[in-house]
């Protein structure tokens, strides 16, 4: 083709209205009704004539093409429609039939945001409340083995799952939602159209739009939330016409899916920031008893239902702790029997704290303000690090006052004896009777100027009244004391104790001699003499072992005095111990210091006596508990997402009933269509948007003949107008 020809076929095409910006002319009268023309009620389209199309080359057409064209123009009927009434066309069998398919249509858009919004939530809400810790239950373990301040939070859920693996099921939602607001509006698009259908019946013009308002009505229908923009900048055109109502809806739908995508991005947002992974303490059922470990104590079955008649030697009876006689079986013991501790080489390990199956553990308690509280206890290095426990013990707690002034000390002379009275009991007369009942310390008078110590124990704090609980046999009978039964031992014992020593460079400042009302030896031997009053207990305790941390349940004096008189009646066993507990005291720098350090070294080789007599026993709860680590998801971030998701998927629903009811009409599919991009295009680009008499539109592919003549369709390009502008032209 020439180019002369070429211009003159664009010249023509453009005659023939070809472009945007003009309307389509008519063709020739002669030409109304040529079979290459299609016409619906009158109104004449582009006659079908490739003589008017720009022919790009030689080679374009080919012969398969041309015969596929030739024969879809030959099967084009032609129908003039004019003098018909759109009421008098009655749709056939077969439209109701597509009208049920656009109800199908309309459920699949609906189900296209309603599934995934709703599976999303119910996924989230499974995995959330399938993988979520019992709160109250794990508060409960909290409140008993635990600080109360590490108790779950009511405002969130503690979800044992990967934080990362929800968090990305939370994304889907944000991620979703923007891909389906196009769904909402073809909903929405489908009331749209019956607006317009209805408001041109009724010839109401003021509610139809224009031509610009109905570009803004289909490209908003195409759920592009940029489109808002052109429609706020219409808004302030200085010129423009009324906004119809179905114009403003259209926006205002649009606005809505737009508001519920944010709040949907926003919740997700949120819960990402604000759902971070701590770790939590898991615990798990309670352990039975039998499966328990043996962390309690508790005495041997020798020590029950000991009987300390049975077990004499002189001056008295003796209790579990000491093993007076070794004898067969039927032998009467006697007065030179020979006597020891039952168990002697825990009781020395004990002393020393270098026992294999017990330590001896100091531990503050309410109410014991001189002296520390100490627990016999199993061999902390072996208590496991992942298990929890409440377990019994015996403890004991030494309390000492100093007295000092009350005592009275005196030296009569250069270098004499120290004298003393401190009681009616305990005076410096009364140690010879004291060693003799096996209730004094030392059975001597100390030297003034020595590293000695003196004491007793006694029935009551103001040191009137011996204690001798195993009884005493002397030379005469007015000497001998009878042996005390189990229920008249008591519990606390006093004691006194009254020593001197040589200050240290630490302890050796005015206020601990001041403090401790301490009496200067005479001479120049610089040894101060000190008395203190003190108050020894034993005590059963509760102890519970939690978070590899020790501390204290509950602690109650034992009933009877038959745990103190372990010790008490051997105390004299550890003479040489507390002579070095009371050197050790010396070396102190405050009063309270020296009380403390003696009583607990007094409480310490009391409890290697009774802990010698003590075996393991179940504890009496235990639990076993790991540490993992949970998400920690806020409960109205979590919630406020689902609902925003539900919220969609609602309005997908109602939109969804309103496009049903619109539907009412089976031609109204044919106006949904034309009045969207693919209709307007076909309208202003296609030789005939319409269908002759086979009724409405069903599909967007009937506008066009590319369904009918394939790769032989026309193309779409632009021309240069000559004046800096562009004519949209159709080639073959």
């Amino acid at each position: 083709m020439s180019p002369n020809a070429s211009t003159a076929n664009v010249k023509r095409s453009a005659r023939y209205g070809r472009y945007f910006g003009k309307p389509p002319r008519p063709p020739p009268k002669d030409e109304r009704f040529d079979p290459r023309f299609k016409s619906v009620q009158g109104i004449v389209c582009t006659r079908i004539d490739p003589t008017v199309h720009v022919t790009q080359s030689s080679e374009t057409f080919t012969a398969k093409s041309a015969a596929r064209r030739n024969a879809a123009t030959t099967n084009v009927t032609t129908q003039r429609a004019s003098g018909c009434s759109q009421s008098a066309l009655k749709p056939e069998p077969w439209t109701r039939r597509l009208a049920r398919k656009d109800i199908y249509e309309i459920l699949w858009y609906a189900i296209a945001v309603i599934f995934p919004m709703t599976a999303f939530s119910a996924i989230l809400l499974g995995l959330v409340y399938g993988y979520r810790i019992d709160s109250k239950a794990a508060n409960q373990n909290i409140d008993r083995w635990e600080n109360s301040s590490h108790r779950l939070h009511d405002s969130y859920i503690y979800v044992h799952y990967s934080a990362t693996q929800l968090m990305f099921i939370t994304s889907w939602s944000s991620s979703t939602a923007p891909v389906l607001i196009p769904f909402l509006m073809k909903l929405w698009h489908i009331e749209v159209s019956r607006d317009i259908m209805e408001a041109s019946s009724s010839s109401e013009q003021e509610k139809l739009t224009t031509p610009f308002q109905l570009s803004l009505i289909i490209n908003m229908s195409t759920g592009a939330l940029s489109e808002l923009f052109f429609y706020i900048k219409y808004l302030f055109w200085k010129r423009k016409a009324k906004s119809p109502a179905v114009f403003i809806k259209t926006a205002l739908v649009l606005v809505l899916a737009g508001l519920l995508y944010s709040a949907i991005f926003a919740a997700d947002t949120v819960l990402h920031y604000k759902t971070p992974t701590v770790q939590h303490r898991a615990y798990l059922p309670a352990i039975a008893p039998k499966f328990r470990h043996s962390f309690s104590r508790g005495l041997i079955d020798e020590c029950l239902n000991f009987n300390r008649s049975d077990n004499f030697l002189y001056p008295g009876a003796w209790p579990c702790t000491w093993l007076a006689h070794e004898r067969a079986p039927g032998e009467v013991p006697t007065s030179d029997s020979f006597g020891k501790f039952r168990n002697e080489f825990e009781v020395n390990s004990l002393k020393n704290n270098r026992s294999r199956q017990h330590d001896v553990v100091p531990m503050k308690a309410n109410g014991l303000y001189n002296g520390d509280l100490q627990l016999l206890l199993p061999k902390l290095q072996n208590l496991p690090s992942h298990f929890n426990f409440v377990a019994n013990t015996v403890g004991a707690s030494t309390q000492c006052l100093p007295m000092t002034k009350k005592c009275s000390i005196r030296f009569p002379g250069y270098g004499s004896l120290r004298y003393f009275n401190c009681s009616s009991a305990f005076v410096d007369t009364s140690h010879t009777l004291l060693a003799g009942k096996g209730e004094a310390f030392a059975p001597f008078i100390s030297e003034p100027n020595e590293i000695r110590i003196e004491g007793g124990y006694f029935a009551n704090a103001n040191m009137t009244q011996f204690y001798v609980s195993k009884g005493f046999v002397g030379i005469r009978d007015s000497d001998e004391v009878p042996i005390l039964p189990d229920s008249a031992l008591i519990n606390p014992l006093y004691t006194a104790v009254l020593g001197a020593f040589k200050p240290s460079k630490t302890s050796g400042n005015g206020l601990l001699l001041q403090e401790l009302e301490a009496v200067a030896s005479p001479g120049d031997s610089q040894f101060i003499n000190v008395a203190l009053n003190c108050t020894f207990s034993t005590y059963d305790v509760q102890i519970r072992w939690s978070n590899n941390s020790l501390s204290l349940s509950s602690y109650n004096l034992t009933r009877n005095g038959s745990i103190a008189e372990l010790y008490h009646a051997v105390f004299q066993q550890f003479s040489d111990d507390f002579l070095q507990a009371w050197r050790l005291a010396s070396l102190q720098n405050t009063s309270q210091a020296f009380m403390r350090e003696y009583a607990n070294a007094h409480s310490n080789l009391a409890l290697a006596a009774i802990g010698s007599v003590m075996k393991p026993r179940p504890t009496l709860e235990e639990v076993a508990w790991k540490d993992v680590l949970v998400t920690k998801v806020p409960v109205f971030a979590l919630w406020f997402l689902v609902a925003a998701n539900m919220s969609f998927a609602l309005m997908a629903l109602v939109l969804a009933i309103r496009a049903i009811k619109a539907s009412s009409s089976p031609d109204l599919k044919d106006l949904v269509t034309k009045i969207g991009v693919a209709g307007m295009t076909a309208a202003s680009l296609e030789d005939c948007p319409l269908v002759d008499g086979k009724g409405p539109v069903m599909s967007e592919e009937e506008l066009f003949e590319e369904s009918q003549i394939g790769d032989g369709s026309r193309r779409i390009g632009a021309y240069p107008n000559g004046r800096g502008g562009f004519h949209i032209v159709t080639f073959r």
